[in-house]
């Protein structure tokens, strides 16, 4: 079964620089006939409900998906918050494309 990707998108990063290269990485993943699903981060904290809502909603089949973060290390943060707040049996993988200003988790 094909993987399938749930994509949390802080547009706030980087000073605005997320949503600005959201359009080149969307049209990446549909030239590749990648399978995602977006979650837009609204607000401050927003991205530990969207990833703890979707861990809730697949945890029957969460070796199907991966969570894509992209975003700063704050949306990689509140991201593994979430998911790790669901308390799955089954841990879904999590992805990052580090578009923040900072990005020290990446450059570690």
């Amino acid at each position: 079964m094909a993987v399938k990707y749930y994509v949390i998108l802080n547009d706030h990063a980087g000073a605005g620089r997320a949503k600005a290269v959201w359009p080149a990485i969307e049209e990446q993943l549909n030239q590749r006939n990648v399978t995602f699903e977006l979650g837009r981060s609204q607000y401050a904290g927003h991205s530990i409900l969207l990833a703890h809502q979707f861990a809730k909603n697949h945890a029957s089949d969460p070796a199907n998906w991966v969570v894509l973060a992209v975003g700063g290390d704050g949306t990689l943060h509140q991201v593994l918050n979430g998911l790790n707040d669901a308390h799955l049996t089954t841990p879904i993988p999590v992805a990052y494309l580090p578009v923040g200003s900072g990005n020290d988790f990446a450059r570690a």
